[in-house]
């Protein structure tokens, strides 16, 4: 085994028994700690202060935002509704009415007997050969 090979080894064998070392003791130190026991004397006061009409009226409030954001929402989807419904008038009104098309005439052909000025294409067994490239 080559000297190379063998530190990496050993790196690597190194960072896992570290990585499984800090695992395991994170996870003992975690299960020593004594659980938090939620008792019904140290929830009682923090629902004692809860005002039920305070309670209500954050709900209402937040109620009447949702319905102002619905509201808002529903102007928006029925302004676009409208554009889209203008725009489909428009293009219909716009097929409906014949438009004035401009067809290009074809050039003229040639009347004398001599071959077009620009080359044509060649068939491929006619054209040069390409040298090979490296």
């Amino acid at each position: 085994m080559s000297p190379k090979i063998a530190l990496a080894s050993a790196a690597i064998i190194t960072a896992l028994v570290m990585v499984l070392t800090g695992g395991i003791t994170a996870f003992l130190v975690a299960q020593k700690a004594p659980p938090a026991v939620a008792t019904a004397a140290t929830t009682a006061p923090a629902q004692a202060g809860l005002d039920p009409v305070a309670v209500q009226a954050l709900l209402d409030q937040r109620d009447q935002a949702y319905q102002q954001q619905i509201e808002e929402a529903n102007h928006r989807l029925a302004d676009a509704n409208n554009r889209l419904q203008d725009a489909y008038a428009r293009l219909a009104a716009a097929a409906a009415t014949p438009a004035s098309v401009v067809v290009a005439q074809p050039p003229a052909r040639p009347t004398s007997s001599q071959p077009p000025s620009l080359p044509t294409r060649r068939h491929p067994s006619q054209q040069m050969p390409v040298p090979p490239t490296r």
